[in-house]
């Protein structure tokens, strides 16, 4: 009996403990930053807010600045070391722009953190970043070297005042070529033609563009001088004209001539970790959709790291605009304009 008596007992003590579960837990301050360092930029911005947590709809929640800004109460500074000497010290303040899209979290309004950097960055110096909060005192850090400036070995500078660029109507390899850059891992190439139109019912002169993008490469190391090289037909040059330019039949009618201008070939050079970033977070195509975080900033989450654009224009040769002739794509010669 008195054992049948404790197993009553244990049994109301177990009926009277609680099965809730706190979903949310205690607060945790977290900072999350993103920036990405170009020397060619003027001004340099970065992203900084905190993660939130609270009970309610977290869509509702982030719609509300107070729910993931710092407000005034961030100190940002960038320094700037080169052979373990703080060469320059950079301080940060809070800008707000008025157009953010439409999304998740509050807009048009948000709040970023900007220094005028122009010809104020080198690519021989680590970036240190260091951002204290200053009612608690927590510091947040991280570090980036900048990818530096790389040579384009291919298409040659025929002329160094108006270097021009022939495509030759055949499907023989037209090369792409240049060596890495010092702290460059993913380089994105994109071909972009210009031109202009003139129009029989009006006088203005509408100036156009279109653009292929190749596949993107990837360097074997961060010392730069490796060769790298793209290499497409030359008759897709004219491929992607014939798909692109003409319009719909009655905006085409209204085409009186278009006139050849130039092709740009445009870079785009993300650096180490900024690779790393983006692999992590590409969209899975496996059917295992957790991935590991990534990040480079300690004591916080985000990605600090560098990246480069570089361009060249060439002008259409002679010889390529009297192949433009002949494509039916309404397309003349300026001699003698």
């Amino acid at each position: 009996m008195k054992k049948v008596g404790i197993i009553i007992l244990l049994a109301l003590g177990l009926a009277s403990c609680s099965t809730d579960v706190d979903l949310i837990g205690d607060y945790e301050d977290i900072t999350v930053v993103y920036g990405l360092l170009n020397q060619n930029d003027s001004i340099s911005y970065l992203k900084i807010n905190k993660a939130f947590l609270g009970e309610g709809n977290a869509l509702i929640m982030a719609q509300e600045p107070d729910s993931s800004s710092y407000l005034n109460n961030l100190s940002v500074i960038m320094e700037a070391w080169k052979n373990g000497i703080l060469e320059q010290t950079f301080t940060f303040d809070t800008t707000t722009i008025y157009n953010k899209e439409v999304g998740t979290f509050y807009y048009p309004e948000q709040v970023l953190y900007r220094c005028v950097t122009s010809n104020k960055l080198d690519d021989e110096s680590l970036y240190r970043l260091v951002i204290t909060n200053e009612l608690t005192g927590k510091i947040i850090t991280a570090s980036t070297p900048l990818v530096s400036d790389f040579p384009i070995l291919k298409p040659i500078v025929n002329n160094p005042v108006k270097p021009t660029i022939h495509f030759p109507d055949n499907d023989n390899p037209k090369d792409l070529e240049w060596l890495s850059a010092k702290y460059g891992k993913l380089y994105n190439a994109i071909m972009r033609f210009h031109y202009k139109e003139t129009f029989s019912s009006v006088t203005d002169t509408l100036y156009k563009y279109v653009e292929t993008a190749y596949s993107p490469k990837k360097s074997e190391t961060l010392e730069g001088g490796e060769e790298m090289l793209i290499q497409f037909a030359n008759n897709s040059f004219y491929k992607l004209l014939e798909q692109n330019v003409p319009y719909e039949p009655a905006k085409e009618a209204t085409v009186e001539a278009r006139y050849a201008i130039s092709v740009e070939y445009i870079f785009s050079v993300a650096g180490d970790d900024f690779n790393t970033f983006m692999e992590v977070n590409d969209p899975s195509s496996s059917i295992v959709q957790e991935r590991p975080e990534y990040t480079n900033v300690e004591n916080g989450i985000g990605i600090f790291s560098s990246r480069y654009n570089k361009s060249r224009l060439y002008y259409i040769s002679p010889l390529t605009e009297e192949i433009l002739l002949t494509k039916g794509l309404k397309f003349e010669s300026e001699i003698g304009k």
